[in-house]
């Protein structure tokens, strides 16, 4: 199954925000990457719609982090040696 233009748009804002974290490149180098991504890959996608998907983007990330937080740390914890992860005895799993 094809991926919707919105879903395009965000693998595409995921993989030059990582990339462009890992090659030191300037927000503004990532914002004209990521123009021409819409301009070439994400064509039905208005600049309108492509920044409602940055904003929900953004509130679920904020959002999610917490959550995220909270079940790391019910499921897993560092194990004595400080290098291994392991389940946490709760037995919900």
């Amino acid at each position: 199954m094809p991926f919707t233009q919105r879903e395009r748009f965000i693998h595409y804002y995921t993989a030059l925000s990582i990339g462009g974290m890992v090659k030191h490149a300037c927000p503004d180098c990532i914002g004209e990457m990521l123009a021409g991504v819409l301009n070439k890959r994400c064509k039905s996608l208005t600049q309108t719609e492509a920044d409602q998907v940055l904003a929900d983007f953004v509130d679920e990330s904020v959002g999610g982090c917490n959550v995220m937080d909270d079940i790391v740390d019910e499921l897993c914890s560092i194990g004595d040696d400080g290098l291994a992860w392991t389940q946490s005895e709760d037995d919900r799993l």
